[in-house]
């Protein structure tokens, strides 16, 4: 059982932080969010025809939406996928490579393969300097509790703005 709970430990890379890194992480985030928030618009004004019809209307629909639809979207957007995709990217995968390969190729391959799970274009380009911040944070630290924060605080900000 002992065994099993080390796995988990080191799979998921929940390990303790410095209250200096995560102010670090905060402002970091604010300024690396800010970039990619303003990076993305430009590529929607360049090529706005790679813009996903499917991306236009569940922004229009959380613009219109309130209560329960609202709620839920904020849940799944900023709780339940930050929570998802570190522990699929910066724990359980970052665990895997490093420990077949080394630390450098598991925060390359996270961070691409982070990148690339966002589909279209240019989401996939927006999100590439998030995910080597998140990389970042975790190869740093060793852990992923920055990466998630970095990573609940940019959804938080993204989704703030369709509804505020």
């Amino acid at each position: 059982m002992r065994y099993l709970l080390e796995i988990a430990k080191n799979a998921f890379a929940f390990r303790s932080v410095k209250k200096w890194d995560i102010l670090l992480t905060i402002l970091l985030t604010f300024i690396v969010a800010s970039f990619c928030t303003f990076f993305v618009n430009q590529l929607i004004q360049w090529f706005p025809q790679e813009v996903p019809q499917s991306l236009k209307q569940v922004n229009d629909a959380i613009k219109a939406s309130d209560g329960p639809v609202l709620w839920s979207f904020l849940f799944g957007v900023c709780i339940f996928a930050p929570v998802f995709e570190e522990i699929v990217f910066r724990g359980i995968m970052w665990w895997g490579i490093e420990g077949v390969i080394s630390t450098r190729a598991a925060f390359v391959v996270t961070t691409v393969l982070f990148a690339l799970a966002h589909i279209d274009p240019i989401h996939i380009v927006a999100v590439f300097p998030l995910g080597v911040l998140f990389g970042f944070l975790r190869w740093k630290t060793g852990s992923i509790w920055l990466p998630l924060l970095s990573h609940f605080l940019n959804n938080t900000l993204a989704s703030l703005s369709l509804v505020v």
